[in-house]
């Protein structure tokens, strides 16, 4: 899975055909048939590997909870494998292409995130709406990470200006 995950996030599922799979894993097309469906759950089984790696999770539920974590989960998308900005967000630029159970995947990825986020936020004594926040820090990560494909700027500052204008 790492393997295809590299691939999948360096070239896009649009971009990925099964020769290619084939070529970076070494396992031939009826060996990646018996055991997926399609090229589209392969980039599911991708996505999901992906997940369970990143440390996303690990991050937000760190303790003690609060404002450092919503930090260092921002800081996460600068260099990840080897790639830049987040596996997940840099797939989303192919929305109108990916299939039902990948948008599905994300989507309940993020909606984790965000109630990962929430109790941060809240951990903080943040004034505000938590969940208003954890959206704005979703988006504002979403932000960073397709930045980190144009770019190699710095983002530490960018991050802790933006975190200093939330108030958190």
């Amino acid at each position: 899975m790492d393997k295809t995950t590299q691939l999948f996030w360096k070239k896009g599922i649009a971009e990925t055909s099964l020769a290619d799979i084939e070529k970076s894993t070494g396992v031939n097309k009826s060996s990646l048939y018996a055991e997926f469906a399609d090229k589209d759950d392969i980039f599911v089984a991708s996505l999901a590997h992906y997940v369970q790696t990143n440390g996303v999770f690990q991050v937000l539920t760190k303790m003690p909870l609060g404002r450092s974590n919503v930090i260092e989960f921002l800081k996460l998308g600068k260099s990840c494998a080897g790639q830049r900005g987040c596996f997940v967000v840099n797939s989303l630029r192919e929305s109108a292409i990916l299939p039902a159970k990948a948008k599905d995947f994300i989507q309940a990825h993020l909606k984790s995130v965000r109630s990962k986020l929430i109790v941060n936020i809240e951990a903080a004594n943040y004034a505000g709406s938590a969940e208003t926040c954890a959206d704005l820090v979703l988006t504002f990560n979403a932000g960073l990470c397709l930045e980190l494909n144009a770019t190699k700027a710095p983002q530490d500052e960018k991050i802790l200006a933006f975190i200093q204008a939330l108030n958190l």
